[in-house]
């Protein structure tokens, strides 16, 4: 397919009007108003691209969306099929801008987050498709990284993990979901592996490392470590997480309900849930100490991710909580 040309809508098409709540955020009536309007903007193009603006103005009206936690898709609303029918035009594109590429992969991150897989109405080679370039497009990033690429690495990577959710929720048939799933297991072991690399040079790059650790960690919270086939992935990923729990407590904390699913795990384990447990009694998280529990008694045959040195620490500092000494009671003498 030929290189389409770039075509731009008037900038003041882009309009500022819109009515904002108490928070800051957009009505969510007029959101949806106007993701109905530039969805069909988008889409009206042939063999033209739309305006860089109008593309970007779309993703922000989309994050609106995704960062309202009590936003539902209004019931007849079109704009996520319209954005599919976008999205697949400039995925299949030969040779396309890197800014259309970019903010192509930060779109359909964002559609994900808010409709699932719905969006892609049962398309499974498309989401196919997506991975798959995904793929690409991240082992080009990675070749000669910098700053300027990070946005695109953490959507791409943020597309593997939020995929990989949603085949766990049998958002798609049967069919699609292996066809989708067989790609993204190639895609989580490129990023293992990728991880084990950068690892292994420096200790910096610390922003894709939290990317890649977000992909990674979803696919081991639904199916395992076993089918990446990497030798001690937990001792990668452990010193991640237990990092962003300051940085990023959502993500750092995913970590708390996976890592019985790791074939091996270094001795360094339980300072990650020391720290856990003490973030979520300065945040005052409840459910940190039930998480604990669950997954002490889940390890409580695995003497490998503590030494008696730390887990009389671990007794110390956690055994407050009446949940967690009862385990450590029970199981950890």
């Amino acid at each position: 397919m030929a290189t389409p040309t770039h075509y731009c809508f008037l900038e003041e098409e882009i309009e500022e009007t819109l009515a904002y709540d108490n928070d800051g955020m957009i009505d969510n009536k007029d959101v949806d108003q106007e993701l109905e309007k530039y969805a069909n903007k988008l889409a009206s193009f042939d063999k033209n691209l739309p305006c860089i603006d109008c593309f970007e103005h779309t993703i922000d009206l989309l994050t609106e969306c995704e960062g309202k936690k009590e936003y539902e898709c209004p019931e007849g609303h079109t704009w996520g099929k319209v954005l599919k029918i976008v999205v697949e035009r400039i995925l299949r594109y030969r040779h396309i801008d890197v800014g259309y590429k970019e903010r192509c992969f930060a779109m359909i991150s964002e559609l994900i987050r808010i409709e699932k897989l719905k969006w892609l109405d049962g398309d499974f080679f498309l989401g196919s498709l997506i991975v798959s370039l995904c793929q690409v497009e991240l082992n080009i990033l990675l070749i000669d990284c910098d700053d300027s690429k990070i946005r695109e690495i953490e959507a791409i990577c943020y597309i593997y993990g939020d995929m990989i959710g949603c085949l766990a929720e049998d958002c798609m048939d049967e069919e699609g979901s292996l066809k989708i799933f067989g790609c993204l297991l190639n895609a989580i072991k490129e990023c293992c592996f990728v991880l084990e690399k950068i690892s292994e040079e420096t200790d910096s790059f610390d922003c894709i490392k939290e990317c890649l650790y977000y992909s990674i960690v979803s696919f081991v919270m639904i199916e395992g470590e076993e089918s990446l086939n990497v030798k001690k992935l937990s001792d990668l990923i452990i010193p991640i997480g237990q990092k962003m729990l300051r940085s990023n407590f959502e993500r750092g904390s995913m970590l708390i309900k996976c890592l019985q699913n790791f074939s091996s795990l270094p001795v360094c384990t339980i300072n990650y849930i020391m720290s856990y447990y003490s973030i979520c009694e300065e945040i005052k998280y409840s459910e940190g100490v039930e998480n604990i529990s669950k997954l002490l008694e889940l390890l409580k045959d695995n003497t490998d991710f503590y030494s008696q040195e730390s887990l009389t620490k671990f007794r110390n500092v956690c055994g407050k909580s009446s949940g967690i000494r009862r385990i450590l009671d029970l199981y950890y003498l």
